[in-house]
């Protein structure tokens, strides 16, 4: 799995953390990033790194409104964040890192590979 951490100043809001997965490699997919939902065609708050249960607990959110009852969290493709300073945008890439590498652990222990073997 690889991730990429882009860094883009936002004048006096901070900085913006854009964190994806070019190679998201075991896993299924990229949409592994929390956002709450709003029910429109615009990503509510990010929340964070999906666990296991949640990768396949939420709705992908495509663009495309999804209605809030019973879908308050959506998944993204990637991870936007607003960090107030240099610091922060650190400790929230330890963070993403650290809850990525979690994600793929569980899912490699919950889903074994298949060899096939010909006889």
């Amino acid at each position: 799995m690889q991730v990429s951490f882009t860094q883009n100043i936002n004048g006096e809001n901070g900085i913006i953390l854009t964190v994806s997965l070019p190679d998201f490699t075991p896993l299924p997919s990229p949409y592994v990033f929390i956002y709450r939902n709003t029910g429109t065609n615009v990503l509510g708050q990010y929340q964070g790194v999906c666990n296991l249960s949640e990768l396949t607990k939420y709705q992908i959110w495509t663009g495309t409104p999804i209605p809030i009852f019973a879908n308050a969290f959506v998944l993204g493709n990637q991870g936007i964040m607003t960090c107030p300073t240099s610091a922060a945008v650190t400790q929230n890439i330890e963070l993403i890192t650290f809850n990525l590498q979690a994600l793929k652990t569980q899912y490699l222990s919950s889903y074994p590979s298949t060899t096939t073997v010909t006889i």
